[in-house]
């Protein structure tokens, strides 16, 4: 069992207070009933990015806590003992292959605005029912990316995905991107994502910094 820090229970404690008072098993059902495009509550996400949430892999140089995994489990905890709908788990994620594998200059645009929470990130690995890397068909051609994932955490409100292709992994935002929910028997959906001749830019620059 990890020994935490006391800025780690710090943080656990205020997750799990945020939980039972904000988000509790009652709030799930409220927003399952309501059926928000997003299959999550929006003011809900706000206010956990608000409190750092979306941020505690980022590093603080660009807008984040730099907490690491460690810290962001504590979090996830918390959240799941409410069943808490969140794309906190999907966001972080995808924020992994940004940080790890994105360039300086695609990690400056796009992980302040996540660390912000204005950005719902998304991995899109998946083009069958199991997990298949080595049966990727996903390809990219003139900086246009086509093909489709499936059961895709988050994809009906991602605005980056993180794209699986033939060659590796690459961002995906705007145009050329088609959502189709699938709502699973936790009422919370994993959409299949078609790309179509989507914008394409690959991940390939040195990691400039890592997660603890």
């Amino acid at each position: 069992m990890a020994v935490l820090t006391e800025e780690q229970t710090m943080l656990r404690d205020m997750a799990r207070e945020w939980a039972d008072n904000e988000s509790p098993v009652t709030a799930f059902r409220k927003m399952r009933d309501a059926a928000p495009a997003e299959f999550y509550d929006a003011a809900a996400w706000k206010a956990q990015a608000e409190m750092g949430w979306a941020g505690i892999l980022i590093p603080e140089a660009q807008g984040g806590a730099g907490m690491g995994y460690l810290s962001l489990g504590l979090v996830l905890e918390q959240l799941g003992r409410n069943l808490a709908a969140t794309p906190l788990a999907a966001t972080a994620a995808a924020t992994s292959a940004l940080i790890l594998g994105g360039s300086e200059a695609q990690q400056a645009q796009w992980l302040p605005r996540i660390a912000a929470g204005e950005v719902v990130a998304a991995l899109a690995v998946d083009e069958g029912p199991r997990f298949a890397p080595e049966r990727i068909e996903t390809r990219v051609e003139g900086g246009k990316l086509t093909g489709t994932k499936q059961f895709v955490a988050e994809g009906d409100s991602a605005q980056l995905f993180v794209v699986a292709a033939m060659d590796g992994l690459y961002l995906v935002s705007g145009e050329g991107v088609t959502r189709s929910p699938r709502r699973l028997t936790d009422s919370r959906s994993h959409a299949e994502i078609r790309f179509e001749g989507a914008p394409a830019e690959k991940l390939e620059g040195e990691p400039i910094c890592s997660p603890r």
